[in-house]
This record gives structure tokens, C-alpha cells and sequence, in this order.
């Protein structure tokens, strides 16, 4: 099985995520690349982010999209998925992890929109952006125990958000909280680099490989 990572050069972290996998594959029966070249063929490909080889690989039956953390802490976190020819990705429960906890149900009406990076708005008691569109002094934490109810699109902070009990109006059906079983799977979307590098989180992948 031939298997790419494909990174940009440009960017520090996507480096990292290349080496991460290097270390996984390595001294395996796979041949395995990491590599700038957005058009390399493979039978799997694993692509970092959305903004570099996401589009080019959409329709391929077998990429992994490596992503931002859902609830584990960035950066020694990401997140790991089968990538849906829409764009989305899909999560599969395993054995042994225990699911976050969630702080009990508000019962308030007060709301906050937690907006994606250069995304729609939508009308709500408070607006928090993308943290790069905007930096705030006040921590995500805070914003979200005074209100109730958190709506938005994609934003990861809308697991924060679920986790600390707010009452989530999703409006992408392609976010992990419109899986209803979205509580289970949190622990197997997020990794830690370790788990990368030891070749763990390929294993889970693997079960499911499509």
C-alpha cells in the first residue's frame, strides 16, 4: 500500500505533522512518502488542513484529514478522520477511552454565536469571531458561562461549548455534533502526537479503512 502525506513547506506545524507520520510509518511494510507535492499518487492519502491538498484529493476514496483538536489541548493534539467526498469526515468508536465530561444542561436563553474563520454570522446575544479574526483578552471559558446556548457552523469551539454544558444549535450537518453519538467519538477523533508517532492512531484508522 502506498501512502502520502502531503504538507506545505511554508508552514511549521504541517512540517511537524509530516514527521509525526514519518516516525508511524517507519520500518512498516508501507511505502510511505511525506512530501510538498500536492499531485503524488498514493492508495491513501493524509492531507493537513484545509487549505493546501484537501481540494485536489476530495474525491478520493481513502485520505485522512488531519484537522485542529476538538477538546484535547493544541498543539500536541489533532484531530483524524476518513474524509467524505463533501468534505466532511467520519469518526469510529473504539474500546478503552473515556468520553470528556460534560458539565450539567443550562436551562437559560441567553446565546453566543461562535463564528468559523471568515465565516457567515448569524444573529445571537453576543458574537464571539474566529481567534484569527479576532484576539480577546477574555478566555473562550468565560464567555461561554454566561451564556446558554451556543450556536454556529464548524467552529471547534462549539464542542467547548457542549462540553460546558451549553444547549448547541448546529447549523452544519457536517460537524461531529450532529452525530448523535458525538460524545463517544470525541475521544477517538483527537490524538496526541505520541499516539501518531507510535503508529496507534493509524491502527484506529485502519479498522475502517474504506
Amino acid at each position: 500500500m502506498d501512502i502520502a502525506v502531503h504538507y506545505n513547506p511554508a508552514q511549521t506545524h504541517q512540517r511537524e505533522h509530516a514527521t509525526w507520520f514519518t516516525e508511524c510509518f517507519k520500518g512498516t511494510e508501507y511505502n510511505f512518502i511525506a512530501t510538498t507535492e500536492i499531485t503524488q499518487p498514493a492508495d491513501v492519502h493524509i492531507v493537513s488542513g484545509p487549505w493546501y491538498a484537501k481540494n485536489y484529493w476530495l474525491h478520493h476514496p481513502r485520505v485522512i484529514l488531519l484537522d485542529r483538536c476538538y477538546y484535547r489541548g493544541n498543539p500536541d493534539h489533532v484531530s483524524l478522520g476518513w474524509m467524505n467526498s463533501d468534505g466532511s469526515r467520519s469518526f469510529s468508536k473504539g474500546e478503552g477511552r473515556e468520553p470528556p465530561h460534560v458539565l450539567p444542561r443550562k436551562t437559560g436563553s441567553r446565546s453566543i454565536f461562535l463564528a468559523d474563520y471568515n465565516g457567515t454570522l448569524h444573529k445571537a446575544d453576543e458574537t464571539r469571531l474566529h481567534p484569527n479574526n479576532m484576539q480577546y483578552d477574555e478566555p473562550l471559558e468565560a464567555a461561554l458561562e454566561r451564556n446558554d446556548i451556543a450556536i454556529g457552523y464548524n467552529s471547534t469551539a462549539l464542542v467547548a461549548a457542549a462540553l460546558a454544558g451549553l444547549n448547541i444549535v448546529c447549523k452544519d450537518y457536517t460537524n461531529i455534533l450532529s452525530n448523535p453519538d458525538w460524545l463517544d467519538l470525541l475521544p477517538y477523533a483527537d490524538w496526541h502526537h505520541s499516539e501518531i508517532k507510535s503508529g496507534l492512531a493509524w491502527q484506529h484508522l485502519l479498522e475502517t479503512l474504506p
